[in-house]
């Protein structure tokens, strides 16, 4: 079928529900971006990566402490503000790894 119907709502009702669940991935991620106009930074989870251009780096920041000191470095969020975001969230090194204490 190249186009189903469309799908009733309901149909949904408990993955939404289970998005919202302490554990569920939705919940514990973090995405922070800055673009400029050549410029950009992006932090996934501990992933760094600067692109300026057509080079790109990218690399691990390591614990939750140095996080919020690079945060506060790149993006000018005081630490205090980003460790209060941060504080519920189960950070990991990526979506579905180990989390970073």
């Amino acid at each position: 079928m190249i186009k189903p119907g469309a799908r009733n709502i309901a149909e949904f009702k408990q993955v939404i529900a289970d998005s919202f669940n302490e554990n569920a991935i939705f919940m514990n991620a973090f995405l922070l971006t800055r673009f400029d106009s050549d410029h950009i930074i992006s932090i996934h989870h501990t992933t760094m990566v600067e692109s300026c251009g057509l080079v790109s780096h990218q690399h691990n920041t390591g614990t939750v402490q140095h996080l919020t000191s690079l945060i506060e470095r790149r993006f000018g969020i005081p630490q205090n503000i980003v460790g209060d975001c941060l504080s519920g969230l189960r950070i990991t090194k990526d979506a579905r790894g180990p989390e970073v204490q």
